[in-house]
């Protein structure tokens, strides 16, 4: 092929390429479906609600603030099949929970019997190497009241007869000094009566 007989295939083929087409012919529609969406279309919009018709509309659409179809709560119900749940207040359930402590009966707590008193209600004398409260009571006793009741216990087994506490020259300004507290005060601290000076200064620091 010579080269001006490329040239003129070349153009033909352009020519060819870039030859307007035809559209594809149109398929008929339905006069009946035409009709229908247009209709559809051409509906008119519905008119505007005012802010309080569109508040009152959300709030009955939100099914939380609907009463209908709900379960009835405690004491609604047409037929009550127990009666009705009675609430204490805090101060009538620690009543209630201290009269259970202290195993009280009605009739002791509306003073129609008399409530027998422990013997532990007085001060156990002191008797170095005994307890220093009643046996029935040490229980009772706060977690660090106990174990320090425990220690005096065990001293006294091992033949001590009073305490020693370090205190510094910032305590009192007098020096490196130890007192010195005679276990029988701690008969005082248990009964809550009055301190000696000792366990007073002990305590201070």
């Amino acid at each position: 092929m010579t080269p001006e007989e490329l040239d003129a295939w070349v153009q033909e083929d352009v020519r060819k390429q870039l030859k307007p087409k035809k559209p594809p012919p149109k398929e008929p529609v339905d006069p009946a479906a035409k009709k229908f969406y247009l209709s559809m279309m051409c509906q008119p919009k519905p008119p505007l609600m005012s802010d309080y018709d569109r508040s009152i509309t959300k709030s009955w659409e939100k099914k939380s603030n609907r009463r209908y179809n709900q379960v009835p709560q405690l004491g609604e119900q047409p037929k009550q099949s127990v009666p009705p749940l009675v609430v204490l207040s805090k101060e009538d359930e620690a009543t209630a929970e201290f009269v259970k402590e202290m195993n009280l009966t009605k009739a002791q707590l509306l003073g129609q019997e008399k409530i027998l008193v422990h013997q532990g209600a007085g001060r156990k004398p002191f008797v170095l190497g005994e307890p220093l409260m009643w046996p029935e009571l040490i229980d009772t006793l706060p977690t660090r009241m106990r174990e320090l009741h425990q220690w005096y216990l065990k001293a006294c087994a091992e033949g001590y007869i009073m305490l020693a506490a370090r205190i510094k020259h910032t305590h009192f300004y007098r020096g490196m000094d130890d007192i010195w507290i005679d276990f029988d005060h701690f008969l005082f601290l248990f009964h809550q009566d009055a301190l000696d000076k000792s366990l007073v200064s002990v305590w201070s620091m």
